[in-house]
């Protein structure tokens, strides 16, 4: 069984890009050593003053913690953020990106606001794209669940969201971005995740405290948001998480979602 870790990053109204992150994490397999590394950075990276009860908000450690400058400078802060989302590459699991322009168009008929609509559409690509992985890589009958920050306002949109399945787009050069990966191999990699049909039960929706590898999920989707939208510090981040660079111009499509797997056996387009 596979718990389906996420959180999100970008989406009140003037960011740029939504991105949603989630880190698929194999219960037995992966569960305590996520924990356990966890644990190990806080512990080598927080300040000791700071370190009782501290709880992983990337964004809080960004910009939450200027006035501790002259023990914790923003290099050493960031480098934690980096070290936190680097845990699925050192557990050799995925990440999951979900991501959406923010000026991506928004159907008539959603009467709510365009950034719920953002949101919405990057979590179901990202949870799409997390089932057809454990899918195509699990047991034949691996099941998942999605655990999520707790957010009262979406809760519900979130639940009903992962109950639709997306229309599958004809994918060639005409309608998707052609990728330096598509190039080398002389076709295009990409493929359709619309259907959520491992997920059982509902989404479960915890704080931070008590579902622990939150914080990993956060510091991806932190991460690639600072990068997708070309602030300080987000190349460092993604390079930290894929030991590789990212493609910026490859993400300039109004909506996407990719697999980044650590595992030498599952390639995931």
């Amino acid at each position: 069984m596979y718990y389906i870790y996420t959180d999100e990053a970008g989406t009140s109204r003037p960011e740029p890009v939504c991105v949603v992150a989630a880190v698929l994490i194999q219960a037995d397999r992966h569960w305590q050593k996520a924990a356990s590394m966890l644990e190990e950075v806080l512990d080598l990276m927080v300040p000791e003053k700071l370190r009782p009860g501290f709880i992983f908000h990337a964004k809080t450690v960004l910009n939450g913690y200027r006035e501790f400058d002259a023990v914790w400078p923003k290099d050493e802060r960031v480098g934690l953020i980096g070290m936190v989302a680097s845990i699925p590459q050192a557990l050799k699991t995925a990440i999951v990106i979900g991501k959406v322009r923010r000026d991506s168009p928004v159907p008539q008929q959603f009467s709510s606001k365009p950034e719920d609509y953002h949101h919405l559409l990057a979590f179901h690509l990202c949870m799409a794209r997390a089932n057809k992985y454990i899918k195509d890589h699990g047991q034949i009958d691996e099941i998942a669940t999605i655990v999520a920050e707790d957010i009262p306002k979406k809760k519900n949109l979130l639940r009903e969201i992962i109950k639709v399945s997306l229309n599958e787009i004809d994918i060639n050069e005409h309608n998707v971005i052609v990728t330096k990966k598509d190039r080398i191999a002389g076709r295009i990699l990409q493929t359709n995740a619309t259907v959520i049909d491992r997920v059982i039960d509902t989404i479960h929706f915890c704080e931070k405290n008590q579902a622990p590898l939150l914080q990993i999920a956060d510091a991806c989707a932190y991460s690639f948001r600072r990068y997708l939208a070309q602030q300080s510090d987000g190349d460092l981040l993604v390079h930290s998480i894929l030991k590789s660079d990212l493609i910026w111009s490859e993400w300039q499509g109004p909506a996407s979602s990719w697999v980044f797997s650590f595992d030498p056996k599952h390639y995931a387009p």
